[in-house]
């Protein structure tokens, strides 16, 4: 009986030493195969997304760095004209607001200066130095030196477009002013600026003078002349010219002309 005991302990032991070496042979070597291979896949993937962020990111940039320098190129290209095409414009607008009847202007020369275009101007044998913003937007008909004092105007034609250009720069100033306060201010003085009521505003910065000396029928005193009318919801603006004008397709006869919210004249009542 002890002899058969042993032989069953005998052939248990075997059989356990044979399921331990079928194990180290066979399943643990195949388990840790399949353990790297999903660790190698994990890898891979992990790698193959981490390229593929750092290709969307540089495609990013690119894109970004494209749309900025689209952007500088738009802002260069569109703020500022050419000079020739400063002087085109020059000329178209000069005829069609600031020309007396019947007279011509050439512009001989256009240089740049204080980051504007100047504009010689030949018009009536006279010489009139004009400025033009960069982007064609504000055109200044006459220029002063300030350091050197305000020298008169030569030509009645050049005074009366000076006269026209200043009359239309007040009314576009009054109406800005309208827009923010629903009223007109109550004055309006040459040499001094147009603002809001508080200050805060500045609408115009110089309230011009009429140019000296007057011209035609104006009194040799005359002056612009405001007047608020109908508890600020309305004005007048008088002014005078020694020659027939036009302010684009209109004629402004010579003599006491009054602007208005209307327009450049309302009625000339020389």
């Amino acid at each position: 009986m002890k002899k058969i005991f042993n032989i069953v302990i005998i052939v248990g032991i075997i059989i356990v030493a044979l399921s331990a070496g079928y194990y180290f042979l066979f399943s643990l070597p195949s388990y840790n195969r399949q353990k790297l291979n999903i660790e190698a896949n994990y890898n891979t993937q992990k790698l193959e997304m981490e390229k593929q962020k750092q290709g969307e990111e540089i495609t990013l940039n690119k894109a970004t760095l494209s749309e900025k320098n689209n952007t500088d190129n738009l802002d260069e290209s569109t703020s500022n004209i050419t000079s020739e095409a400063a002087k085109a414009l020059a000329e178209e607008f000069i005829k069609n607001n600031l020309l007396t009847s019947g007279g011509t202007i050439k512009i001989t020369e256009i240089t740049t200066q204080y980051g504007l275009y100047k504009l010689r101007v030949d018009f009536a044998n006279n010489v009139i130095e004009s400025f033009m913003t960069k982007d064609g937007k504000i055109f200044f008909p006459q220029s002063l030196v300030m350091e050197k004092g305000n020298k008169p105007i030569t030509g009645v034609g050049a005074r009366d477009a000076t006269r026209i250009a200043d009359i239309q720069q007040i009314q576009t100033a009054l109406e800005m002013y309208y827009n923010d306060s629903n009223t007109y201010p109550a004055s309006v003085t040459s040499g001094l600026h147009i603002s809001n009521a508080s200050g805060t505003v500045i609408y115009m910065d110089i309230v011009p003078n009429n140019p000296n000396p007057n011209d035609g029928i104006c009194d040799t005193n005359f002056e612009y002349e405001y007047k608020v009318l109908d508890s600020g919801r309305s004005y007048e603006l008088n002014y005078c010219l020694g020659e027939t004008s036009k302010s684009g397709s209109r004629v402004i006869r010579a003599g006491y002309n009054t602007a208005s919210p209307m327009g450049i004249f309302k009625a000339n009542h020389n």
